[in-house]
C-alpha cells in the first residue's frame, strides 16, 4: 500500500515499500491512473537545512562536481537550502 505521497507541479509522487512497488503500480493502473514511471529510490530519513553561505557553496560545488563525472548516473542528497540563501550563491 501507499505509505506517503506528495504533489508536484503536474504529477503525484507516491511512496510505497520496495516489495510492493510493482503491485502498487498495477493497482493504480487498474484504477485508470496513468503511471509515468515506477522506480526504486532512496529517501533520506532526515533533511539537513543549510543556513551558512560558505557551507552552501561547498555543497553545491561538491554535488555539481559529482554530477559532472562521466561514470555518475545520479546524485542523491538530504540537504535543503532556502531561497534567500540560494539567491546569494553565484550559480
Amino acid at each position: 500500500g501507499v505509505e506517503d505521497y506528495h504533489f508536484l507541479e503536474d504529477e503525484i509522487v507516491i511512496i510505497t515499500d520496495a516489495k510492493e512497488l510493482h503491485q502498487s503500480k498495477l493497482k493504480l493502473e487498474a484504477l485508470g491512473h496513468n503511471v509515468v514511471s515506477a522506480e526504486q529510490s532512496y529517501q533520506a530519513k532526515e533533511n539537513i537545512e543549510i543556513d551558512d553561505l560558505a557551507v552552501a557553496k561547498q555543497i553545491i560545488n561538491l554535488v555539481s562536481g559529482l554530477e559532472d563525472l562521466e561514470d555518475v548516473v545520479s546524485v542523491s542528497s538530504n540537504y535543503s537550502i532556502n531561497d534567500e540563501l540560494l539567491s546569494q550563491l553565484d550559480l
